[in-house]
């Protein structure tokens, strides 16, 4: 088998693009970063002994300005004492609850769930929605999944199984069964499997990367393949027999 297929990464208003256009990209290279939002919570009223109504009064900041680590955010000056509370980070200053004097800055902070490529290909086109990419091998989507991109030699098991007859092999395999017992599923997790495809799990709550099927049959032709589940993206790659990672020139 020698196949291209196109492939979109979608991308949120966040994520930063990490390749561009023509780039020829290798399983484990960084496709996009992303960001998430971070909150760091501030009890005014409390850290300067101030009633919550009176606080504007004492910020030097309005709220949702920008600030700087180290910028002073509000001030309380008595007769013998001086107490100012200085931003801990950098961000957006925002009222969290008036009524209990709670404000926070807000900022965006990199996820360490950013996306690496779980591919050989080239990039086609690069927008700030989207990243476009000719693939090296067949994708198959899924109508669920979950869990990190991983790597192994399919194993599809067409006849019902269970617990006793389950192969001891597993080592490295992505496991592909009609049914999937939440009992078959943790045996296969302690025998090394690296993902299950299935039509049906019964308890799909464990930490294997998984994906649910329309049909079984319709991965058998890949049987002993190697291939790449992406459960988060609801995806297998069936990858060329004759891939080789791509050389960036």
């Amino acid at each position: 088998m020698s196949q291209i297929t196109e492939v979109t990464l979608k991308l949120a208003s966040s994520d930063k693009p990490l390749v561009s256009k023509g780039k020829k990209v290798n399983i484990g290279d960084p496709l996009v970063k992303s960001f998430i939002d971070e909150t760091e919570q501030l009890n005014l009223c409390k850290i300067l002994n101030i009633k919550p109504q009176k606080l504007e009064k004492f910020l030097k900041i309005k709220i949702g300005a920008n600030v700087k680590a180290g910028d002073i955010l509000a001030q309380n000056k008595k007769l013998f004492k001086k107490t100012l509370l200085k931003a801990p980070v950098s961000g957006t200053l925002v009222m969290l609850n008036k009524d209990q004097g709670l404000v926070g800055i807000k900022r965006q902070i990199e996820s360490p769930n950013s996306l690496i490529s779980w591919f050989h290909g080239e990039v086609i086109e690069v927008t700030k929605d989207k990243i476009m990419l000719k693939v090296d091998g067949l994708i198959i989507t899924s109508k669920e999944g979950k869990g990190k991109p991983v790597k192994g030699i399919l194993k599809v098991i067409k006849s019902p199984i269970s617990i006793y007859d389950l192969p001891t092999d597993l080592k490295s395999v992505i496991l592909a069964i009609k049914t999937a017992h939440s009992d078959i599923i943790a045996k296969a997790d302690a025998l090394g499997a690296m993902a299950v495809i299935a039509e049906k799990i019964e308890q799909p709550s464990f930490k294997l990367p998984y994906l649910l099927i329309e049909r079984i049959d319709d991965i058998i032709n890949f049987n002993d393949y190697e291939v790449m589940v992406y459960g988060d993206e609801k995806q297998i790659l069936i990858l060329n027999k004759e891939n080789k990672p791509a050389i960036n020139k």
